[in-house]
């Protein structure tokens, strides 16, 4: 684990592509179903969506439901299977999160059971 996205070649396993800009680990990645993004979650409480070619970040969200005001780690995020304009984040807490891609909370979910 570090800070990096990478992109390998499936036969050589040489690195094809980096997207770095995170500052704590990063958790999880899936690539958008067109395949021009990459989403990548992180520790640091971001998910960063990433352009394939240029590796350029297009768009950072933070994360939610922090107690104290401080980051959440999110430990992934998914493309929704039905409306692919939409990810769910799923962090440390006890509430997931559906946004849309240019991070605007479009509903959020909650245990109802206290953290620890």
């Amino acid at each position: 684990f570090d800070m990096t996205v990478r992109i390998h070649g499936l036969k050589s396993g040489k690195t094809l592509k980096e997207f770095r800009g995170h500052s704590s680990y990063v958790n999880c990645v899936t690539f958008s179903p067109d395949g021009h993004q990459v989403l990548s979650a992180s520790s640091d409480g971001t998910v960063k969506v990433w352009n394939t070619k240029t590796t350029e970040c297009q768009n950072t969200f933070k994360s939610l439901g922090g107690a104290a005001g401080g980051d959440v780690h999110i430990n992934s995020v998914h493309v929704m299977p039905k409306n692919m304009d939409q990810i769910v984040v799923c962090n440390r807490t006890n509430t997931v999160v559906i946004m849309n891609m240019q991070g605007q909370i479009v509903r959020s979910f909650s245990s109802g059971k206290r953290e620890g």
